[in-house]
């Protein structure tokens, strides 16, 4: 049978140092469970904003890209009907010239 250290027998013979000790123990792993759940959440919340963010510029390109998309058919457009238009007055112009 192995005997227990003088200080391990004396730290269970004095009743509020033992409980001191619990308590003491107890509340170190409280903190670092504690630490550990505020850095994850730290770190969540990083993941979170920087997907948000993310998402954000690729629906401001893809807006830009569409709104670019827009003024360019509208330029075209326009073209083609001035082309049209002019097409169309020579030849009103060559009828009338016999």
């Amino acid at each position: 049978m192995t005997q227990l250290s003088e200080e391990a027998t004396n730290l269970l013979v004095d009743r509020d140092t033992l409980m001191a000790s619990i308590s003491g123990s107890h509340d170190i792993h409280v903190t670092k469970g504690f630490n550990s759940e505020t850095a994850c959440e730290e770190k969540e919340k990083t993941r979170f904003l920087n997907a948000i963010r993310s998402y954000q510029d690729d629906a401001q390109k893809r807006n830009r890209s569409r709104i670019m998309e827009i003024f360019s058919y509208k330029e075209s457009s326009r073209e083609e009907i001035s082309n049209v238009l002019e097409e169309d007055v020579v030849d009103e112009e060559d009828d009338d010239g016999f």
